[in-house]
């Protein structure tokens, strides 16, 4: 099996409660490399759309700022360096010239700003926002409407990337979790004081609830992919659906960006493989790390 790149993965820091060291791991060998330490675990690590930058969320100077590091090594660029504030939820946009991210502001507030992959003053977009997700293409930011945003029923908006007035997305509920896929498809995982949270993947035809999920997201032709237990299901554009089933049960997996190969660590041993896309061609990665509290968070995009 000839598996390509690299994909993230986050161990949990023995010294530091909440947060981990994230690691780049080649898909072929296992070799790992070190990339950031202290980073939040509650935070899901974003590759920049050409690979060379990873976002995460980490503490420097008493706050959580979203800091950009080069893949190649060297020191994060901090894109919101404030003090005494967190910020977090960055999403690259799709052409990776701008960050969307929120910040915190109060103890159930959050604001959606932009501000370019370069540095300088991030702009404010909308407020009372929770979640977020950028469309294909760029232009608009779908949001999850906070506690405090004035509407009475719970739906996706999104707001133009520059600024403007939100419109409601019509899908059927709100989600801190977005995936904007194509033609108007999205999925987003439930909010709500009532546990467990389900995933939902919705089109303007129709919405389906697919449950207590793992990882669910868009591969690169449309199709849905994601995990629940030893099964991987597959939701290809033109509905139809296909199950595979692991050696063993999964819950952090990652898909290579062009849906061939697929990551996962095993909830059991916390051991990672490698396997095709199919779930064949299992292969265990000899990685040299504490794998007791280990998720992986994605495969490389392609240079």
């Amino acid at each position: 099996m000839n598996a390509r790149g690299a994909f993230l993965v986050l161990v949990a820091s023995g010294s530091r409660a909440g947060t981990g060291d994230l690691y780049v791991v080649n898909a072929a060998s296992g070799a790992a490399r070190p990339l950031a330490r202290g980073v939040d675990r509650l935070e899901r690590p974003q590759w920049s759309p050409d690979g060379t930058h990873v976002l995460v969320t980490g503490l420097r100077h008493g706050s959580r700022d979203v800091l950009s590091y080069p893949t190649g090594g060297g020191p994060p660029l901090d894109l919101t360096p404030t003090r005494h504030r967190r910020e977090f939820g960055a999403r690259w946009s799709p052409g990776g010239l701008s960050v969307a991210f929120l910040a915190q502001r109060g103890l159930s507030d959050r604001d959606l700003y932009v501000v370019p992959v370069t540095g300088g003053r991030p702009r404010l977009v909308v407020r009372h926002a929770d979640g977020l997700a950028w469309s294909p293409s760029g232009r608009l930011i779908a949001f999850d409407p906070g506690l405090l945003y004035p509407v009475s029923d719970l739906s996706l908006l999104a707001v133009p990337a520059s600024g403007g007035r939100p419109r409601t997305l019509g899908t059927g509920g709100s989600g801190q979790r977005i995936e904007w896929g194509q033609r108007w498809r999205f999925l987003y995982t439930s909010t709500g004081a009532l546990l467990p949270h389900p995933t939902y993947f919705w089109t303007p035809r129709k919405e389906q609830k697919l449950g207590l999920v793992a990882d669910p997201q868009f591969l690169r032709d449309g199709t849905v992919a994601f995990g629940r237990g030893r099964t991987i299901s597959f939701l290809y554009p033109r509905g139809v659906r296909r199950s595979v089933d692991l050696p063993d049960h999964a819950d952090s997996l990652a898909w290579s960006p062009d849906g061939r190969y697929l990551a996962f660590v095993s909830t059991s041993t916390g051991t990672v493989y490698v396997a095709r896309g199919g779930g064949g061609g299992l292969r265990l990665l000899p990685l040299n790390l504490d794998t007791s509290h280990l998720r992986i968070f994605g495969w490389q995009p392609h240079r």
